[in-house]
């Protein structure tokens, strides 16, 4: 059953229940289920990077929560650039690592100025591992996105620029389409394919989830909650690509 369908059975059952003033258990364990098999057809549905929608979205956020939004995106990558770093011994995780905090600490308390942001955007670039030094198949195009990520958070706290989160968050769905596109038979000229995948739609709803979590950025408590829930899904995502 489609999602719409499902939706008019919730609501036809829904009316039902009120014009008879029905409420016996075995009515509320239908409409339960039916709601669960609501959800359920919400999450089967393919997601879709759209940078447009991706805009507009970041367009209705502050400014701070543009940024918010750019360094969870980061967030979710960084480990990416240590396995680049302990595959080749290239690179500084520990100091795109310590940027990353500092990023996370100006957007709980302030302190950096535009200029500093700027900066600090600048040293995240540096850290791009070149592609004149090599290419590593596996791990390099992932620890330029981390790198590349970074910067752009950095640049939307600076600027307030809304562009620079859509960025941030296009490296980040970049990665996963890569990383799919490498390890997945049969994907490499799949565009659909790759979409469809688990690791992309998963990724594609988490960046959906925060843009919706930071509609309302006005609480401390509230952005270290989801810095945590950032790491620890950058966590997940490390086991999974690392097999």
């Amino acid at each position: 059953m489609r999602a719409v369908e499902a939706c008019g059975v919730v609501a036809q059952v829904a009316k039902l229940c009120t014009r008879e003033q029905v409420s016996c258990p075995e009515v509320a364990v239908t409409m339960e289920l039916l709601r669960r098999l609501l959800r359920l057809g919400e999450q089967m549905k393919i997601q879709r990077y759209d940078q447009s929608e991706r805009l507009r979205q970041m367009s209705r956020l502050s400014r701070e929560a543009r940024a918010a939004f750019a360094l969870l995106c980061a967030t979710r990558l960084l480990p990416q650039y240590r396995r680049f770093y302990d595959r080749t011994g290239q690179g500084e995780p520990a100091r795109l690592e310590e940027l990353a905090k500092k990023l996370w600490q100006h957007l709980l308390s302030g302190g950096m100025s535009p200029e500093k942001l700027q900066h600090g955007a600048e040293q995240c670039l540096r850290l791009v591992p070149p592609e004149e030094d090599g290419w590593e198949d596996d791990t390099q195009a992932l620890a330029e996105d981390a790198g590349s990520a970074l910067a752009y958070a950095y640049r939307a706290a600076a600027t307030g620029d809304a562009r620079y989160a859509v960025w941030a968050s296009r490296r980040l769905y970049d990665a996963m389409d890569y990383f799919v596109s490498q390890c997945e038979t049969g994907c490499h000229y799949d565009e659909d394919g790759r979409l469809q995948h688990p690791m992309v739609q998963a990724e594609l709803r988490r960046q959906t989830r925060d843009a919706q979590d930071l509609m309302q950025f006005n609480q401390v408590d509230e952005l270290r909650k989801l810095c945590s829930r950032a790491e620890r899904e950058a966590d997940h995502l490390l086991k999974v690509i690392k097999g």
